[in-house]
């Protein structure tokens, strides 16, 4: 066999990608987005090469004796209530109001108590150290 009859067989049986989802480009983007985002859940995230969401841990975290304190902000979801006072511990103040901003537009934060009823007790317990007023000219519900 020639070098050209070779070469015709091997453009020939380029590898294809097949793909089981039917739909237009912008469906299937989104398709994708959702998987990487169920993906991103899973890994930890690091924000200036610190860890600031670990993967999920066995052990219990020492915020649950209080987490009930903030529990409805939550929409009474423990896991996310813990899920943000362990994030928002390795935060400067401006980035917790603006993971708070975050959670807001996911709807993971209660519109009706992110401002005096989320501050208060994350100012006692240390993890918010600004004033009230901060917190309210940040958070934007």
């Amino acid at each position: 066999m020639n070098m050209e009859s070779q070469n015709r067989n091997n453009y020939n049986e380029r590898p294809t990608i097949q793909n089981n989802f039917y739909g237009n480009i912008g469906q299937q983007i989104n398709h994708v987005d959702k998987i990487e985002a169920h993906f991103d859940k899973n890994m930890g995230i690091s924000v200036d090469g610190k860890d600031i969401m670990p993967p999920p841990a066995g052990g219990s975290s020492p915020d649950e004796k209080w987490i009930d304190e903030i529990l409805s902000c939550f929409m009474g979801i423990k896991e996310d209530a813990l899920q943000f006072v362990s994030m928002a511990r390795k935060m400067k103040p401006k980035q917790i109001t603006d993971l708070v901003n975050a959670w807001l537009v996911m709807k993971k934060i209660s519109s009706l108590s992110c401002k005096r009823d989320l501050w208060q007790p994350l100012y006692k317990h240390g993890i918010y150290t600004c004033s009230e007023s901060n917190w309210n000219a940040q958070v934007h519900p």
